[in-house]
Order: C-alpha cells, then structure tokens, then sequence
C-alpha cells in the first residue's frame, strides 16, 4: 500500500512541523456560516490535523480536529462560557484511519447546527455527525493551524498532543456568512506561515507493509545473506507500540552479540563482545513523546569495527568500541520481536527482511497493523490507571475504592463503599459503628466519587451528613438582586445523588437582618428566593410550609413575626439586627441549589447561612404494573461505554419483560423473566445476540418475594447478576463494544409487543447511580400505580383471610382460616352438639414431624357451657398430644411434649361474646416456637423448651370428645398441617373430607356428627376476573377458579373482528347520510338560482362550469323535486 499523491499542492508533514494562520486585526473570523475541508493520508495514529483558536482563555470558542488512537476526533465550542466544559461538544467518527489511505473530512457550520462528514464522496466506510449547539456564532482571532502548533498546552480540548506525521492533499476554510467570503487555502495561501520552513515538499509515495508481533513472544528470524562474513552491521525501520518495554532485534550467541530494545522514554542498542557491553541510549523526557504512546518510529543502527551509531528519529548517538570485534561476531540470521507492537520496512544491510514461510514465524499478523489504543480515551472509571499492550488492556483500581482486589476484567466500576449510613448498618449487621466519618459512595457505581461522610448512628435511623459551605455569609449591599450558588463538600451533585435516595432530609437556613427585608416588599414583590435541587424558585423559608410563600413566624397561630402584618421578621424593616430561620424539609426539593435576595439594597446589612444537608432512611420508589401494557419509559440507557442499571422485583408470574432499550436489529439489551425459576438477559453491541440466562435452582422467582436484579457493561465484560447469581461475557476488543441505543428505556414492558409486559411490582430502580422516582413516574403513565399491591386496596376476602395481591387480581388466601371459596366465606361445618358427638381422623401411618399447624372455627351451642375438647392430636404411642380446649371462658392449649407437660392460657378477643359467637383460632407450632392468632388478631409468639424436639408418632386427630367433656356446639372447620423433617407439609381437613367431600371415609370414625351452618354466611361481589398474562401459569388461583388463556386469545381475536366490521359498518352509514344531505340540500323544492349573479357565481362550489348563463333579466327556469 501506499500514499497517492492527488493534488499539486500537497505538502508532506514530518512531525516536527505545522502551518500557521494569524487570524488577529483584520483577519479575525467572525462566522455564522462556514465550511472546512481536511483530506490526508498517515500511518500515525494521532496527530492535530486542524485548530482555530480564540483568545478568550479557557473558556473561548475552538475548533479541534484530530486523529487519536486511529480515530477522527472533533470538538468545538461556539460562545463564551462560565464553565470550562459548558458549550462543549465533541465527538469519534471512524477507525484505523491510520492506514496509509486518502481519507476526507468536511465540517459544515450554518448557525446553530454543525455537521461533520468523514469520507462523505470515498467508497470507503462512511460516517456523520451533527451538532445543536447554544451560540451560532465562530470568533477566532488568535490563528488557525493545520498539523500542529507551536504550544499544545495553550490549546483547549486537545487530546492528541502530537504533530501530524503524513501527507497533507487540502486544508481549506471558507467564511461564507456574513459576507464577504473570504477562503484560506492553507496549502498555497501566501499569508499562511509554515514552521519550520524548510517543510515544504510535496507528498510522496510510500510503501506500507507493516507487520504485527502479537504477543511478547512473537518474533521471526531475519536471514541476511553474508552477514557472518561482514565485518559491519547497519539497519533501519520503523516500530510503534503501546506496550511499555519490549525487545525489537536481537542477535546473541554466547558472550557476543546484540540487543535492540525500548523502554518508555529510551531506545537503547546494547553491544556485548566477550561479555563486555557498550550501551547506546536514545532519551525523551518529554512526555508527550512516550515510545509507546502507539506513534512510528523511524530507527537506525550501526555496528562497525569503528563505530556503534543509534538514531532514533532526529536523535543520534555514537560511540566507539572499547575492544575490537570477533572475526565471527555476526551470524546470517538475526530474530526480530519480543515485543507487542508493528513493524514496517525492516532493512539489515540494505536486504529487506519480512516475515515469511521460511523464517521461523511465531505469533506473528502479516495482514498489517492490527494493534488498537484502547487507553487514549481510558476505559478505566473512576481514576483506575489505564495500561495496555496494544492487544488488552487492564485497569489498576488501587486506591480508586472501586472493584477491590485484583481482577484482570475490572474498569473500577463497582464501589466498595455503601451509599448511605442508613445502608452502611443495614448491610454491614456485625459491624462497632459510631457516631464519626465513613467512606460512602452516594451513586454507587455512577460518576460522583467516593467521600467521607459524616454518620451519625445514635439518631435512629442512622443520619447521613453533607457539609455546607456557607456560614453567615455577609451581603453587600446592591440595586441588583444578589444571587449566590451554594457549596457542598464534596459536590452539589453529591448531595443531590444523598437527597434522591433518602426517605426524608431537612437543612437549616438562616437570614439576619437589619433595615434589610426578606420576603415581601413594597407592591407586594417578592424579594427573597431559594432555588430547589429541581431548578425552581421557592420563596418560603426555613420552617413553614412547602408554597406558603412565608417564613416560620408567619406560620403560627396567631402571627408571631415581630410585626404581626408581615409574614417575616426582617420584612419589618427595624434598624436592628433580627433573623428569620428554621429548617427546611421538603426532601425532593433539597439541597438548597442557590439563594437570591432583592431586599439587600443601600443602607441595609444582611446575612445568609444554608446549613449541612441531613438525610436517613431509604426511599422506597416502588411502583405496581397491574398490566401488561403498563410500561414506565425514561431516557436512554448511556452513554455507550459503560453503565449499569439495577432494581428488586417481585411477581406471582413466571413470565414478563423487566427492562427493554434498543431496536431489535440494532444494539438492544432485554432483562426478562424466562420461567419459574430463571431470569435472562440479551443484548447486541453489534456483533450480533447474545445471551446470559440465571436460575435461582430450587427457588422460584415468581415467589411474590423480592429479588434483585443488575446489568452492567462496560469495554470488557457485558455483565448480568440476579440475586447472588452472576454470570458475564468478555466483549471482543477487537469488534464492537460499545452499546449504542435508539429510543427510550422501557421499564417493565416490551414496545414490539405489548403482551411480554411484566405484572407485578419494581423498586429501586437504579440508573447509573441515579435513583429513579417510580412512584412519581407511576403517576403518569397507564396501567401503573404508585406503591406495590394496588389490587388488594379494595379486596372482599372474608373471615380474615389473607388478600394476595396478583396486581392485576387479588386472591384470597383460604388457609389460616376454616373456611373455603373464592372470598373464604362458605363454611363447610359440622355440629358438635350432642354429648357424644366426635370425629376422629388417623393418618395411614405415623409421622415425627418438627411442625404442625391447627386452624380451627368454632360456636358454642345455645345453653351450652364455655367448656370443653375442641381439638387433640395425638401420637400412636400415646407418648404426645396437643390439646385444645375452652375452660373457664378462655381457650387453654395443653401439651405433653418431648421435653415434659405445660399449658398456655389464651385470653378472649377484647369484643364479642367469647362464649356466644363464631371466632376462629390458628395455632403453629414450630420446634419449640409457638405462633397463634384469635380472630385475625396475631399474638406474640412463645418459645417453649418443653417443646423442644420432635412430636413423635403423630397418628390421630380427634375433633369434640365422647361424653361431658366435649365442646358442645358447632364447629365451622379443621384444618390440621404436619411437616417430617425432609418431607413436604401435608394437610386434612377431616369435617370437609368426610361430611362434604366423602373422602378418606375409611380414616374417619363419627358419632353425632352431622353438616351444620355455624353463622350467616357473608355478602360477597363477583369473582374479580384478570385481565390475561399471557400464557402464563395461573398462581395460587383458588379451588373451582379456572382460566384458560387459548379461549381468552380466541375471544380477543373475535372481539377485534367483530369491532372491524361495526366500524366499517358505520363508517359506510356516515357517507350515505352525507350523499343523501347533499342531494336534498342541491335539489330540496323550488328555489331561484343565481347564475346571472358573477360575483355569486364565482363562490358557489356546485355551479357546473359548462352550465349556459342566463341573460340578465330573463326569468329563471323553475327546478323540480324529485322524491327517490
């Protein structure tokens, strides 16, 4: 390959030079519209290609264009700015430009937009950029240069830091607007400087072969015919690199030969003969000329009887032999590489060396130059030291407290820090922690830096501190309103990211005063403001209400400001020193962003204090998708480069999108429950899908139990986590491997097809370490509502029972209760009432089980005393039983457990007739913790040691008891639960299997049993009918309740048809109204018309133009009406 040479007016740059365009007195450019044109051809793959600079220092207008790391970068900022980074837009177009090819850049400028083309009119791969920028307007009055200048310092936005090394074929700007136009040809204008003057030859053609060492024992064998006779050795070639040392030529045998190689500010050609060496060293202290900043280097040698000679570019050094060489010294073959890094025209004593079939290859690329500068714009974050070969790179996060310990994937992404004191507790249980300063990170993995923060853990819960800066800050008096921007340690952004992830926060504010007002003024204007976090004007201070537009006296009742009137103490006005202050609590507005004050005017003083923001707990943002269809969007995901996003989830569903960005043929990820137990992630950065699926194992996702999910990417991995699960592909370096998204963020649904939507609840959504405001964002969109568990708001469940909330359904939950159906509100019951009423049921075999549950209803019969067995269960052996009964107008559990007998007494519910009316009780015994609830209402738990070890042979349940101590009356229904160690939990429900169902009749013994209503059964609604999910599993979908989602999608399909044709239908009745109107109107009984009238004529849209015209006066013909 080689450079072509294209116009006359080329010129050849050799990276010590550049040309230069003084743009001062009356060459200043001041455009509106513009254009410039760039066309060159290199090898190096950085160096400026153009700049224009203003003299406004670090906040002025500049062009940047520069090729960095193989790519084109442009920068420019049009206007003044406050700040160095305000205004500023930039941006990377293309790759491996360094090739030796022709490659055009034209940059277009019309106003406000400015659009960059890379190799618009080239066969070549094509690329494009516009900006929307603030200003319109270019100002450059310093110069303009092409190739470099004279100090890179000087320039703004620069990242090259080298002088172009190439060929030049145009370089040309043209003002358009305002005129007139004026066009600067760098290449022949004689007003054009160029430095130094002797770099003014035209652009020649050069060979290009480059080869790649790929790893750092790459290498080849050179053979040069004659060199063991030869008596010298000479060579040259070029080399650029990234890795920080490596070996370049070497010809060692024994005690004799020598070594080529590099360091990061030397090339040195060490000589060894009979183990005596002689060193030759070539230093660059100047940073900007690294050996392994990834620029060629042209390098030349000589070993001679003479002389040892070393060039490296326009460096030289010599030295002469302390001893003389060996008549063998040379061998005909001498082994380049031992380094990372390019090669190109290698001569050894002007014979061509190349890597080729006979010359011993080992790792070694011909097809070119295939190494990448992957640290020009660091993939490291958060300050971790960017190192690489050319081939890799890594990350050192030493000292950064991001991604502790070594790992070669690590970018210093994730904090080891917590986010909060709040978190810092919670998470860290085992931890001595006091009231001092902790590392936290506020956003997580996002930009903000870790800091120390003050945590204050005797407050509960733990309070989190950012310190202000701004204590009794002394106004000056001024006919201008005041107007000062707060300062936080470490950042305004750090207390922003503290306030959005806390529940509550509150800073105090103080304003002292004399003659000086605060609030209101004459005319009633409004003089003193806050700014809130969210940009907005508040004008109420530090302890009254959020839009009372007052301070905190004017908040009491009766007024207690100095002058009852007014809303503030200093809108009194009084020549004495007063204060109006308090705190302000308003979390989503805080911290206070900036204060302004109009009432500060000649002859008054005045003070200021914004205190310390404080903040605790977590804010839950969480938000219900009762739907399918019911999505959240936000921006999207960036930028390209890194990025993570987490939230907790939970669903009874096994099916649902949780996170979607991109377009499904381009770039996309998609976070998305696959079934019961899995979760997965997709994604495409280009190089087409891939795929990262996650199992929780045994565990099941759609538990209606929060689960955590997170994805990350950044330059080296594409990462996926759920729960403690982790998984994580390794990107290609050498493809694409940024994520470069189109449309918005969808959270909890599918754009391309809505019926993938989740159904269930998410918090916590995180963005980058941004805290996402769900329950705000709730509010605004369909099929969403703040908050998690919408459907149970306005549930029917009866008796009781537990509403489970299905968030587009709620079931209820039938089994802490006695009762059955869809509300838990059908009894299936019995009556107890005779003397020798019971029922006894034993399970085919015995059972040591650790747990056991009792759900019992009961009534006392009419008359009946408030005594007697309700129900026993009791062991095979007789060695157990558990007993519950009714005694001296209170329930009393009794017990002959593993470890001895005992009791627990059980006081009545405080309302009710105890003894008259229906209740219900539900026992669960675990080990030796016993948990219980009357009506409903859960009491404390016990721990009892007596019960501590396993009911052994548990065999029988006997419900009521033969003979006078029985309970007399009715009983609504048993539910009895047993659990063996390893075994699944295991329920009866003798009344119901034997009375109602005539099941396990055979495990059943009776007397006097009979099916009995215990109480009125209760008013319930229609069974809530969902909306369908999908093909999704129904969960926890009570008894005798059926869904069948193929028969919903077949209605679905009807209903749509049916809805068509009726559409259809009506639309066709609307035209035939309107045929119809308009007939009746143009031919509706007699009338006259009024051709003769032109001015008429020419307005009515339904004369027909071949109509005859009437003569003036002549009688119009009468037209008649025709009934259809």
């Amino acid at each position: 390959r080689t450079f072509v040479k294209k116009y006359s007016a080329s010129r050849q740059f050799t990276g010590e030079g550049y040309l230069e365009y003084r743009t001062t007195s009356g060459n200043i450019i001041d455009s509106d519209k513009d254009e410039l044109r760039v066309e060159f051809s290199t090898v190096q793959p950085s160096g400026l290609l153009f700049y224009a600079r203003n003299s406004g220092g670090p906040f002025a207008d500049y062009v940047a264009l520069e090729l960095v790391g193989g790519r084109l970068r442009f920068s420019i900022r049009y206007g003044r700015s406050s700040h160095s980074t305000e205004n500023l837009h930039e941006t990377l177009l293309g790759k491996n430009l360094n090739d030796a090819k022709s490659h055009s850049v034209e940059i277009l400028h019309d106003k406000d937009v400015t659009t960059i083309y890379l190799d618009k009119t080239s066969d070549q791969e094509k690329a494009e950029h516009s900006f929307k920028t603030k200003y319109t307007k270019l100002d450059i009055d310093v110069a303009m240069y092409v190739g470099g200048a004279f100090d890179f310092k000087a320039l703004l936005s620069v990242k090259s830091n080298a002088l172009f090394m190439g060929c030049i074929f145009q370089a040309e700007f043209k003002k358009i607007l305002p005129g007139p136009e004026k066009v600067i040809d760098f290449l022949k204008d004689d007003k054009v400087t160029t430095y130094p003057r002797t770099m003014n030859q035209k652009c020649v053609a050069q060979t290009y072969e480059p080869f790649t060492f790929s790893s750092d024992d790459s290498s080849f064998v050179c053979s040069v015919g004659g060199l063991s006779s030869a008596n010298s050795l000479s060579g040259s070639f070029v080399f650029r690199t990234y890795k920080p040392s490596g070996v370049l030529l070497k010809q060692v045998d024994g005690g004799n030969g020598f070594e080529l190689s590099y360091m990061e500010m030397d090339v040195q050609l060490k000589v060894i003969i009979r183990n005596s060496e002689t060193l030759l060293n070539i230093n660059y202290q100047n940073e900007l000329t690294k050996i392994n900043k990834g620029n060629w280097h042209y390098v030349t040698f000589n070993i001679s009887q003479t002389s040892f000679e070393l060039s490296v570019g326009s460096k030289r050094e010599t030295r002469t032999p302390a001893v003389t060489l060996p008549s063998n010294f040379f061998k005909d073959g001498l082994t380049a590489g031992g380094f990372v890094g390019c090669m190109n025209e290698l001569i050894i004593n002007k014979q061509k060396c190349q890597p080729n079939a006979g010359s011993r290859i080992k790792n070694v690329e011909w097809s070119g130059c295939n190494i990448t500068d992957f640290c020009i714009f660091s993939p490291c974050l958060h300050g971790g030291e960017c190192t690489q070969t050319g081939k890799t790179f890594s990350c050192g996060c030493s000292g950064t407290g991001y991604d502790k310990g070594p790992n070669s994937l690590s970018v210093c992404q994730f904090s080891e820090s917590e986010s909060t004191c709040e978190s810092l507790k919670k998470n860290n249980p085992s931890l001595s922690l006091s009231d001092r300063s902790y590392a936290l990170d506020f956003d997580d993995s996002g930009p903000i830096r870790t800091y120390k923060a003050f945590c204050n853990f005797s407050a509960d819960p733990p309070t989190t501190r950012v310190e202000s800066r701004d204590f009794k800050i002394k106004l000056t008096p001024s006919k201008q309103p005041i107007s000062q921007r707060i300062s936080y340690e470490p950042s305004l952004d750090a207390a922003k990211a503290l306030a959005r992830r806390s529940e509550w926060c509150y800073q105090f504010v103080d304003f002292g005063c004399k003659k000086a007002k605060l609030h209101t003024g004459s005319n009633n204007e409004k003089l003193g403001f806050w700014v809130s976090s969210n940009g907005v004007y508040q004008s109420y201070w530090g302890g009254a209400k959020q839009g009372s537009r007052s301070c905190a006296c004017g908040e009491t009742n009766p007024n207690s400001c100095i002058d009852s009137s007014k809303k503030c103490n200093c809108d009194a006005g009084l020549d004495k020193w007063h204060n109006d202050e308090g705190y302000l609590n308003s979390t989503t507005l805080l911290p206070v962003v900036e204060v302004m004050f109009k009432g500060v005017t000649s002859g008054t003083e005045a003070n200021f204090t914004v205190g310390h923001l404080y903040c605790a707990g977590e804010i839950s943002n969480t938000a219900t998708f009762v739907n399918e269809d019911g999505f959240i969007k936000l921006e999207k995901w960036s930028p390209p480069s890194n990025g993570v996003i987490s939230l907790f989830f939970k669903t009874p569903y096994e099916k649902g999108v949780l996170l979607y960005n991109g377009m499904p043929e381009k770039d996309f990820f998609q976070v998305e429950i696959i079934n019961e137990t899995s979760v997965g992630l997709s994604y495409n950065i280009g190089n087409g899908v891939r795929k990262i699926e996650l199992s929780l194992g045994d565990k099941q996702v759609n538990d209606r139990s929060w689960h955590h999910v997170m994805i990350y990417h950044n330059m080296k991995v594409f990462g996926f986590r759920l729960d403690n699960q982790e998984g994580k592909h390794e990107n290609p370096l050498f493809l694409k491997r940024e994520l470069n998204l189109n449309n918005e963020l969808y959270v909890a649904g599918y754009p391309y097809d809505v019926s993938k939507g989740f159904v269930g609840c998410i918090r916590g959504l995180d963005v980058n370490g941004e805290v996402q405001d769900l329950s705000k964002l709730a509010g605004e969109a369909v099929f969403v509502k703040s908050g998690c568990g919408a459907a149970c708001e306005n549930n029917s469940c009866k008796n009781h029972a537990k509403c489970l909330d299905n968030y587009n359904v709620y079931f209820c939950d039938c089994s802490k209760t006695p009762y059955y159906g869809y509300f838990c509100h059908e009894e299936n019951g019995a009556s107890f009432k005779d003397p020798g009423s019971q029922l006894v049921y034993e399970y085919p075999s015995a059972s040591d089980v650790f747990r056991f549950d009792i759900v019992v209803g009961f009534k006392l019969g009419e008359g009946k005393p408030c005594i007697g067995d309700i129900i026993r269960l009791g062991s095979s052996d007789k060695s157990q039983f558990y007993r519950l009964s009714l005694t001296n107008r209170k329930l009393q559990f009794d017990f002959k457990g593993p470890r001895g007998q005992g009791s627990i007494t059980i006081d009545p519910p405080s309302v009710g007739d105890f003894c008259r009316d229906v209740h219900t009780f539900a026992l669960s015994r675990r080990y030796k913790v016993v948990n219980y609830t009357i009506d409903g209402v859960k009491k404390p738990k016990e721990e009892i040691e007596r019960l501590d070890g396993l009911f052994t042979s548990m065999k029988k349940v006997t419900i009521g008891k033969e003979g006078d101590g029985g309970f007399k009356g009715c009983i609504t229904g048993v539910k009895v639960t047993r659990e063996a160690v390893g075994q699944k939990p295991e329920t009866v429900e003798p009344i119901k299997e034997y009375l109602y169902d005539d099941k396990n009749t055979d495990l059943v013994t009776s007397k006097h049993v009979s099916r009995a209503t215990c109480g009125p059964e209760p008013k319930v609604p229609e069974i809530p009918t969902p909306r369908p999910v999908g093909q999704r599993a129904d969960v926890s979908t009570p008894q005798g309740i059926t869904t069948n989602p193929k028969l919903q999608a077949e209605d679905d399909d009807k209903t749509a048809i049916i809805v068509v044709v009726v559409l259809i239908l009506v639309l066709l009745l609307v035209v035939l109204i309107l045929v119809i109107y308009w007939y009746w109107a143009r031919h509706k009984g007699e009338y006259h018309t009024h051709e003769d009238d032109e001015e008429l004529k020419a307005t009515d849209p339904y004369i027909e133009p071949a109509a005859p015209r009437k003569l003036k006066g002549e009688e119009p013909e009468k037209k008649k009406e025709w009934y259809i």
